[in-house]
């Protein structure tokens, strides 16, 4: 999906609709074989402002603030208040109606949004403490609101990991953590958000499948959790990790350490499908 002059263009394929009424059969797999993206519209929806793609789900906000999802609903991912269904157009998320959506990150089964007064809310499966909300139990199918995280600027999601940013440049972690994916120091799980690299200002965050990576105000990226295709960009895998080490595991996890890159970082991206990180490196 690509947003041009704040419309909503989409493309590809999906089983759980492409955002517009085109009648398909809730199984039925619809492609896009047009060369140019297909505009989805709906009554309500203002110019796009911000747009996450899940595994199956997607997430829009628009310059009104409003929040809008479509796809498979199951877990409450979609944040409509129904968990078991196949949402295939865009529908508002009217229990944040009045509020005003600032962004959005569609994990695999959940969804984090932060608005404009800083607070961040979740919503979709909570199997891995993934909402940041323990009340929230399995499940929320509506907006929780995420204590602890205030002042939100930016949010990440992958598999059963969520991360936030402030603007005092903290990061904030919670979800799975066996795999060091939250970047703590345990390997467990944590469902409240935790600062992660408390003596670094970050300025962005990337959630992929078991490990996130973050760049710090002065360019530097650092990496840590799943890393089994080299993913983190350290350059140790499960065959050559060493126990005593204390940044790398025996099976193939790294603790929090530094991304060495010739230059400072810009940006970062995790595809948390096909375990690849991209990093823009900025001119010098």
């Amino acid at each position: 999906a690509v947003v041009h002059a704040g419309a909503l263009r989409i493309f590809g394929a999906s089983r759980f609709g492409l955002g517009d009424d085109a009648g398909h059969d809730d199984d039925e797999t619809v492609w896009i074989e047009d060369s140019s993206p297909r505009i989805v519209a709906m009554p309500g929806l203002g110019r796009v402002t911000s747009i996450s793609l899940g595994d199956e789900h997607a997430l829009i906000s628009d310059d009104g603030g409003r929040l809008f999802s479509f796809g498979d609903g199951g877990d409450g991912r979609l944040g409509l208040g129904q968990p078991l269904r196949t949402v295939r157009t865009l529908a508002q998320v009217t229990a944040l109606a009045g509020k005003r959506v600032a962004g959005v990150a569609a994990g695999h089964a959940h969804s984090l949004v932060f608005l404009d007064d800083g607070s961040l809310w979740a919503f979709g499966s909570n199997s891995r403490g993934q909402l940041g909300q323990p009340a929230a139990g399995d499940w929320a199918a509506t907006p929780v609101r995420v204590d602890g995280a205030l002042a939100v600027t930016q949010v990440a999601a992958g598999l059963n990991l969520s991360a936030a940013l402030t603007s005092a440049g903290s990061l904030l972690t919670f979800g799975q953590g066996n795999e060091h994916g939250l970047g703590t120091d345990e390997r467990i799980d944590c469902d409240t958000p935790t600062i992660v690299l408390p003596e670094r200002r970050i300025v962005s965050v990337a959630v992929g499948v078991g490990y996130m990576v973050a760049i710090d105000d002065e360019g530097r990226a650092f990496s840590w959790g799943y890393n089994s295709h080299n993913q983190c960009g350290r350059g140790h895998d499960e065959e050559d990790a060493d126990e005593m080490d204390d940044e790398f595991c025996p099976d193939g996890c790294v603790r929090v350490g530094q991304v060495h890159l010739p230059g400072p970082v810009r940006f970062v991206s995790a595809c948390w499908a096909t375990f690849y990180v991209l990093g823009l490196q900025r001119r010098q």
